[in-house]
């Protein structure tokens, strides 16, 4: 998951605040809410003013060792896919028995339907910082916790174990990119290969969009032999499904040779809508 930057740490630090009970922080919870306008259902985020809610939410609930309240927070498919009692687990190791006394969250970005966010603790006794870093999603008709790191690992994964709903979010996703105009949002801009040569580790995509198409494994990719006719290399690094929404993660590599080297690949995320039709476009998240 992505970090916070030094200037963003100063900044997020800088502006840190005492919590001097849990009365006095739920209480401004329970204002904020009751000054908050009521909208109509599936009325697009307003992604500080609600995100920073659901931050704050969030950070008072781990704050409080409240297993059931942090998990409620999460994606559809983390709740479906995800034990409990596993995550429980985790939570308390984390905690490791120790009383939070300072603590804080704070947005860093919003972009589209995706969010990131960091909350920090300082336990009992002690004198450093721990971070707890989140994405999050809006689904649903509001944000949905994605990812906690420093208390999840890898081993939680999830929203990719439906192979067909994997293999559809991605043919989706690649006739965006291709069909699309996708990849004129990827810098410097491209234009639309006449051949689409995908980097699949078990060297097979049956899930291709119907247009001519090759498929490398990544070490007959590396040894660059028998390679097309073809400006660009695509990688799937991500695909996960949230429930109504889905995301991709892109890596989207030149083969041409810079001084003897490939050129520097870019990245781009790839928010997805469930339709009754199956998998749509629906917005550009993070690109990189």
């Amino acid at each position: 998951m992505t970090s916070l930057s030094q200037r963003e740490d100063r900044q997020f630090k800088s502006g840190r605040a005492r919590l001097p009970g849990r009365v006095l922080l739920s209480t401004v919870l329970v204002v904020a809410a009751a000054n908050a306008v009521p909208r109509p259902a599936n009325a697009p985020p307003r992604p500080w003013y609600e995100l920073e809610h659901r931050v704050r939410e969030l950070t008072r609930d781990i704050i409080l060792n409240d297993s059931r309240a942090v998990f409620r927070a999460f994606a559809t498919t983390f709740k479906q896919e995800t034990d409990f009692a596993r995550f429980d687990s985790a939570l308390q190791a984390w905690h490791a028995g120790r009383r939070v006394a300072i603590g804080r969250g704070q947005v860093i970005d919003t972009r589209g339907v995706s969010g990131r966010a960091s909350s920090w603790v300082v336990f009992a006794g002690g004198a450093d910082h721990d971070y707890i870093y989140q994405s999050w999603v809006y689904a649903a008709d509001t944000w949905r916790l994605a990812w906690l790191s420093n208390i999840l690992d890898r081993s939680f994964d999830y929203g990719n174990h439906d192979l067909a709903d994997v293999r559809a979010m991605r043919a989706a996703t690649l006739d965006w990119l291709i069909t699309g105009g996708g990849l004129a949002q990827v810098p410097p801009g491209h234009a639309r290969p006449d051949t689409v040569l995908v980097i699949d580790p078990a060297g097979t995509a049956d899930w291709l969009p119907d247009y001519p198409t090759a498929v490398r494994t990544p070490e007959q990719f590396q040894a660059r032999a028998g390679l097309p006719a073809t400006p660009l290399a695509f990688r799937f690094v991500l695909t996960r499904s949230f429930g109504p929404i889905g995301v991709s993660a892109v890596d989207i590599q030149p083969l041409a040779q810079r001084r003897g080297r490939m050129a520097r690949h870019r990245s781009i995320q790839v928010f997805l809508a469930r339709t009754e039709a199956g998998w749509r476009y629906l917005t550009t998240g993070s690109v990189w």
